[in-house]
């Protein structure tokens, strides 16, 4: 498997966290607009029983831990399983003559260094950038039912209870940078294992 350049890492990851974090705050803008709107047009809750709310709260927040448990599942099982198939298909196709470093022509698809040399499968920053993309989007779920326990009862500390657990989430389980490189490096060399190439990367 050709090494995938640290500089091609740290820019996809940039550019994911960007990504992620526009998603995050515009989430919380739009929900933050609306919640004002209907706190100012409808001011009763749209719960008319609040004894039912408590209920409510709970079956949300086993939804939010339910949440956690998936991005747990993404970062320690998925994405590290799914990222050393990938670099081990890579590696099986990545036998190249010498001189044919620089680019790899595959039934005419011409790919540069860093990019996944099977088609229609993406390289490991790809890969990655979509897991995290989507790692990000899980996290935003307590946002949102937040919004809608709020609605139903009006109470500022759910807005602060879920949010506070939704970003908690991101904090604690969106991969960073390090693990980027981490996971990559465990996956080159497990590929490298199981093809028979113990070849040092440049």
């Amino acid at each position: 498997m050709e090494r995938v350049p640290p500089e091609v890492v740290d820019e996809r990851h940039r550019k994911v966290t960007m990504i992620g974090l526009a998603m995050y705050v515009g989430t919380g803008l739009v929900l933050s607009l609306v919640m004002w709107a209907i706190a100012t047009t409808t001011p009763e809750p749209f719960l008319e029983d609040a004894s039912q709310l408590p209920l409510v709260r709970l079956l949300f927040l086993s939804v939010s831990l339910l949440e956690a448990g998936t991005l747990a599942l993404f970062k320690f099982w998925m994405i590290p399983s799914g990222l050393s198939k990938a670099s081990a298909a890579g590696a099986q196709a990545a036998e190249v003559p010498q001189g044919r470093e620089q680019t790899v022509k595959i039934f005419g698809l011409e790919l540069a260094p860093g990019q996944s040399q099977v088609p229609g499968k993406q390289s490991p920053p790809d890969y990655l950038f979509g897991m995290t993309l989507a790692m990000w989007a899980i996290c935003e779920v307590p946002m949102i039912l937040g919004f809608v326990v709020f609605t139903m009862g009006r109470q500022l500390l759910d807005i602060g209870i879920f949010w506070s657990l939704s970003l908690l989430l991101a904090l604690v389980f969106v991969p960073r940078r390090w693990t980027w490189h981490d996971w990559i490096g465990r996956a080159a060399g497990k590929a490298q294992t199981a093809t028979g190439t113990s070849k040092p990367s440049r």
